[in-house]
C-alpha cells in the first residue's frame, strides 16, 4: 500500500471519510473517449491511503484505476485488467506513464486502439495489423511520419 497509495477496506476504519473524487484528466486515461473501463471483476472496497494518490477512476465499489507518485518513481494500480483493446491501450499508457516515458509512446502508436504495431529498428520495417473482426482505417504514428492505414478483419500491412 506504501507504493500503490491505495489498500482494502476491512472494515477496521468504516468511520474514516473515505469518499473519493477523480481527478478530471489524467495522460493515462486521454484518448479514452466516451468508451469506458471495463475493470471485470476487480477487488472491492479499494480506498487511499495516502493524501497525494490520484484517483483516476472509480465505481460505487471503490477504486477501478489509481496513480501514485513514489519517492522518484511511479506506480499505478487498476483493480481488475480484463484483456480487451481498450483496456490493452490503457495498460500501454499506463507503462509509459510510470516510466515517465511518453516520448516513446508517441513515436510509435495507433489512433485506433484495435490495430497494434511491430517495428524491428534493425531492419527498419514496421507492421500493422488489426486485432478487429471487421475492416478498420486508423493512422500508424512513428517518429518521423505518420501513415494511413486501411485493414481487412486481422489483416496486416508491412510499412515502408
Amino acid at each position: 500500500s506504501d507504493v500503490l497509495g491505495v489498500d482494502r477496506e476491512m472494515g477496521w476504519s468504516l468511520s474514516s471519510d473515505r469518499y473519493v473524487t477523480p481527478v478530471d484528466s489524467h495522460p493515462i486515461t486521454a484518448d479514452l473517449g466516451a468508451r469506458s473501463f471495463d475493470p471485470g471483476e476487480s477487488t472491492l472496497g479499494i480506498v487511499p491511503v495516502a493524501p497525494d494518490v490520484e484517483v483516476v477512476l472509480n465505481n460505487e465499489h471503490g477504486i477501478t484505476l489509481a496513480t501514485h507518485q513514489f519517492g522518484r518513481g511511479r506506480s499505478v494500480y487498476f483493480a481488475g485488467l480484463p484483456w480487451n483493446p481498450d483496456n490493452n491501450r490503457l495498460l500501454h499508457r499506463a507503462i509509459h506513464w510510470a516510466a515517465s516515458d511518453w516520448a516513446d509512446y508517441d513515436q510509435w502508436h495507433t489512433d485506433d486502439a484495435r490495430v497494434e504495431i511491430a517495428h524491428y529498428p534493425s531492419t527498419g520495417a514496421t507492421l500493422a495489423y488489426s486485432i478487429a473482426l471487421e475492416p478498420v482505417h486508423t493512422k500508424v504514428h512513428g517518429p518521423t511520419r505518420t501513415w494511413d492505414v486501411s485493414l481487412t478483419a486481422g489483416g496486416y500491412r508491412w510499412l515502408e
